[in-house]
C-alpha cells in the first residue's frame, strides 16, 4: 500500500510536468505571488519666516508579526514576548494576546515605531516578526502654533490650519512598486519587476516668526492665568504687507496628540469666534467723519453729561462727560459723541464705510474656520440702529476682520489681504509660489488716516482709556474696547470680551495687532486687561523685529500733551 501511494504520487507528478495544465498552473501561481502597491512619498515641512522647522515628516517603523511562523520557528515565543514588550513599551499581556493567537499570518503590533528601537528589534533576526518602513508626522514644538499650522492625520491628510489649506502642496507624489513575494509575505528583491520613486512634497513658508509667536503664547497664558479668563487671543501683523506675524489662541493643544482634543480647544478663536467689538469700531467712524469732512477734529460736542435719550432709549457713557472736543471724544472713547457723529454720516454712509474696512466679508486669510460675521444691511436697521452700530454693538465680527480695519488706518487708507503664509518651495528650496502683498481697498483718504494715525496715539496718552498700552521709546496708537456677551438673546453683564488693537510706531506704523481676553473674571474692561497684555507683546516684538523708536520730538510732545 505504501508503495502504491508512492507510485500515485510520482505518476501525479509526471502528469504535471508533462501532460498536465502546466502554463496555466504557472500563470496562477506567479499571479498570486505578484504584488503591486503605491509608496508614499514624504509630505513637505511647515516652516516660519526664518525656516525654523514647526511639522516635518520622520522615519518611522510599524511591528507587526505572523503568529503562527513565529511559533513554529521560535522556540521560546515567552521570551519573545518579554522582549516585544519591554521595547515597545507595551503591555506583557497584551503582546500575549496578540502573539499566541493561532492561525494567523499577519497582527499588527505597534506603528511609527522611531527608527532607534526598530533597529534594536531588527537585530535579534527574530522569526516572524515584520518591520514595515513608514513615516509619521512630527511637530517638535508641540503646542506652539497649533492653530496655525494644524496636523495631518492618520491617513496623511491635513486637518487642521495650515496643514489643511496647503495640503495639494504640502503631499508627496506617490510612487509605484511590482515585484514578487514568498510564502510567507516578504519581498523577494531579486525579482522586483519595476520600481518608481515617490516624491516629495513642497515645503510651506509661513508668515509666522516662531520666536514672537512663543512670546505671544506666553503672555496670553499669563493673560488667562491673572485674569481668571475663559481663554485668550491675539494677532500681531505686518502693517504694510498684511503679513500675520505671530496668530494665537489660547486654549491650545499637543499636535502630536491630536487625537486627545476636543473640537472647541481645536477652534482658532482669532479667525472664528464672533462677538461685538464695541468701542474698537469707534476710530472707524471717526475716520468716515473725517473722510466725508463732516467733523472737525477741534469742534465740541456736547456729551450730555454721560446720559442720551435718542429714539425713545438711552445711551450711557461709562464716565459722565460735559463738553468734549471731537478728539477728546475718541481719546476718552464717549458713546455719546461717537454716537453723534454717525448721525451726521447717516444709515447708508455708516453701512458703506464699515463694509468697505471689511466688515460683514471673510478677510480672505489661508485657513480654515474663517467666519464671514454678521452684519446687517442699512435697510433693515432700526432708528436707533446707527446708535448702536457705531459704538460696537448689533454687530459681530472676528478680531481678525477689527485688526484689518485697524490696519487699514495706520496703513494710509490702504486696506491690505492679511497672509498667513509667504511662498512654497519644493524639495531643493526652489519658489514655486510667493504670495505678494494685496491691496484690497482704500476707504479713506491718506491724508485722513495720518490725521487718525495722530488722534489714536492720543488714546494711550494720559487721561485716555488705553494709557496701560503706552511705551517708554515707541508712541503707539490704539483702541480699548470693551463688549458684554450676548447670551440667549440678552446681553450678561458679567460675561464680556475685552480687547486692545492698536499699531507702532504711531507716527510711521510697522506692526498692528489686537489682544481680546474672554471673560476675565477679575478686571474686566479692555484699558485695563488687554492693554497692558498688548504692551508686553509690543516689547518683545520690536526686539524680534527690529524696530526703530519713534524720534525723540514725537516722544517729547507726547510728554508735553
Amino acid at each position: 500500500m505504501v508503495g502504491l501511494a508512492f507510485s500515485g504520487v510520482a505518476a501525479k507528478l509526471i502528469w504535471l510536468h508533462t501532460l498536465g495544465p502546466f502554463d496555466e498552473l504557472r500563470l496562477e501561481i506567479a499571479e498570486n505571488r505578484r504584488f503591486e502597491t503605491q509608496t508614499k512619498g514624504a509630505r513637505g515641512r511647515v516652516v516660519d519666516r526664518n525656516g525654523r522647522i514647526m511639522a516635518l515628516d520622520l522615519g518611522r517603523a510599524n511591528v507587526a508579526v505572523d503568529p503562527s511562523y513565529l511559533a513554529q520557528k521560535n522556540t521560546n515565543v515567552l521570551d519573545v514576548c518579554r522582549f516585544l514588550s519591554r521595547h515597545l513599551q507595551m503591555d506583557l499581556a497584551m503582546v500575549k494576546n496578540k502573539l499566541l493567537v493561532d492561525n494567523k499570518k499577519y497582527t499588527m503590533l505597534k506603528r511609527a515605531v522611531p527608527v532607534d528601537v526598530a533597529e534594536r528589534i531588527r537585530d535579534q533576526r527574530i522569526k516572524g516578526v515584520i518591520l514595515e518602513n513608514v513615516t509619521k508626522r512630527y511637530y517638535p514644538h508641540k503646542h506652539l502654533m497649533s492653530h496655525v499650522v494644524g496636523f495631518s492625520n492618520y491617513h496623511g491628510t491635513g486637518s487642521l490650519g495650515v496643514e489643511q489649506t496647503m495640503d495639494t502642496y504640502l503631499k508627496g507624489k506617490a510612487g509605484l512598486r511590482i515585484g514578487v513575494k514568498d510564502g510567507r509575505r516578504s519581498e523577494v528583491y531579486g525579482h522586483r519587476e519595476m520600481e518608481i520613486a515617490a516624491e516629495p512634497g513642497n515645503n510651506v513658508v509661513l508668515t509666522i516668526d516662531q520666536y514672537l509667536q512663543y512670546h505671544v503664547e506666553q503672555e496670553l497664558a499669563r493673560a488667562v492665568t491673572n485674569y481668571h479668563a475663559k481663554g485668550a487671543w491675539a494677532i500681531v501683523m505686518d502693517t504694510r504687507t498684511g503679513d500675520i506675524l505671530a496668530m494665537a489662541s489660547k486654549p491650545d493643544f499637543d499636535l502630536n496628540e491630536y487625537g486627545k482634543t476636543g473640537e472647541e480647544v481645536m477652534r482658532n478663536q482669532a479667525i472664528s469666534y464672533l462677538y461685538e467689538p464695541g468701542s474698537a469700531v469707534k476710530p472707524l467712524i471717526f475716520a468716515a467723519a473725517l473722510n466725508e469732512k463732516l467733523v472737525d477734529p477741534d469742534e465740541e460736542i456736547d456729551c450730555e453729561g454721560g446720559a442720551w435719550y435718542y429714539a425713545n432709549a438711552v445711551l450711557h457713557d461709562f464716565h459722565g462727560y460735559g463738553i468734549l472736543s471731537a478728539a477728546d471724544v475718541l481719546k476718552k472713547s464717549s458713546n455719546i459723541g461717537t454716537a453723534k457723529i454717525a448721525l451726521r454720516l447717516g444709515d447708508a454712509v455708516v453701512d458703506r464705510y464699515l463694509r468697505q474696512f471689511g466688515f460683514g466679508a471673510k478677510t480672505g486669510l489661508m485657513l480654515p474656520g474663517e467666519q464671514t460675521g454678521i452684519f446687517r444691511r442699512h435697510d433693515t436697521w432700526q432708528k436707533i440702529s446707527i446708535t448702536r452700530i457705531a459704538i460696537g454693538h448689533e454687530m459681530s465680527q472676528t478680531s481678525l476682520q477689527v485688526l484689518c480695519a485697524i490696519n487699514t488706518i495706520a496703513n494710509n487708507g490702504f486696506r491690505v489681504k492679511p497672509q498667513i503664509v509667504r511662498r512654497i518651495e519644493d524639495a531643493e528650496g526652489h519658489i514655486l509660489h510667493a504670495f505678494h502683498p494685496q491691496v484690497v481697498g482704500q476707504p479713506i483718504r491718506r491724508e485722513v488716516a495720518r490725521h487718525m494715525q495722530v488722534l489714536m496715539g492720543r488714546v494711550t496718552e494720559q487721561g485716555g482709556t488705553g494709557r496701560r498700552a503706552a511705551m517708554e521709546k515707541y508712541k503707539v496708537a490704539g483702541k480699548t474696547g470693551t463688549a458684554e456677551k450676548v447670551i440667549n438673546g440678552q446681553y450678561d453683564r458679567r460675561k464680556n470680551i475685552a480687547s486692545f488693537v492698536g499699531f507702532l510706531p504711531a507716527e510711521n506704523p510697522r506692526i498692528t495687532m489686537i489682544v481680546a481676553i474672554d471673560e476675565p473674571t477679575t478686571l474686566r474692561t479692555g484699558g485695563v486687561t488687554a492693554a497692558p497684555v498688548f504692551k508686553r507683546i509690543a516689547v518683545r516684538a520690536v526686539r524680534i523685529l527690529n524696530l526703530p523708536p519713534s524720534p525723540p520730538q514725537e516722544m517729547t510732545e507726547r510728554a508735553s500733551r
